[in-house]
């Protein structure tokens, strides 16, 4: 598998994981809303990428873009990337879910 793509799906991984899991695979020290964040953005920069090499389909590439679309609208500041916030708030279950989403079409189902 590509470098690039692998790196897309674990950062997708990361965010469909339930919040024990997401919590349990990251060190204690980071922002773990920040990391689940920042995983799929900084993947999500090689889209482009990936695109022209043709190692994405029509429905991944427009799931993707539905995720990163909806991560782009998210609140800004700490309290959405607080431990307590990648928990309990609505916006989270969501972007897990549309990560699930993504994940099943690229035959990796959480």
């Amino acid at each position: 598998m590509d470098g690039r793509l692998y790196l897309m799906i674990e950062s997708l991984e990361l965010m469909a994981m339930d919040y024990s899991e997401q919590i349990s695979s990251l060190p204690s020290f980071v922002c773990s809303g920040d990391e689940v964040y920042m995983g799929f953005m900084d993947s999500y920069d090689l889209m482009d990428q990936l695109i022209d090499e043709k190692l994405m389909n029509e429905q991944q590439i427009s799931a993707l873009s539905d995720l990163n679309n909806f991560l782009s609208n998210f609140p800004r500041g700490p309290e959405i990337v607080s431990n307590e916030s990648l928990e309990f708030n609505p916006l989270w279950a969501q972007a897990r879910q549309k990560a699930r989403v993504c994940l099943a079409l690229f035959n990796m189902n959480q």
